[in-house]
């Protein structure tokens, strides 16, 4: 299993709540009660928006992602054809 990076947009809002969106991904975003809540949440949407574009068979634009990393379970040949590694 490979470990990626992946860089979010982390917001507290006016409510106390935390806001987390991907900007590589279009639309994958989530929330939490607490910081670490939301990061976590944030892992498992990225898992489920990537399993889906597999699932499309789509692929990322290029340099849509670079340094794209959380824990996946996905083999080098899926990665290689979502544009996430060379």
């Amino acid at each position: 299993m490979k470990t990626f990076v992946i860089k979010v947009a982390l917001k507290e809002e006016e409510d106390g709540r935390w806001s987390v969106s991907i900007p590589g991904l279009p639309g994958c975003s989530s929330w939490g009660y607490s910081r670490e809540e939301a990061l976590n949440n944030i892992k498992d949407a990225a898992e489920i928006y990537i399993e889906d574009m597999m699932d499309a068979k789509d692929t990322l634009p290029p340099g849509t992602l670079q340094n794209f990393l959380i824990g996946t379970k996905w083999n080098e040949d899926d990665l290689k054809r979502l544009g996430l590694t060379t």
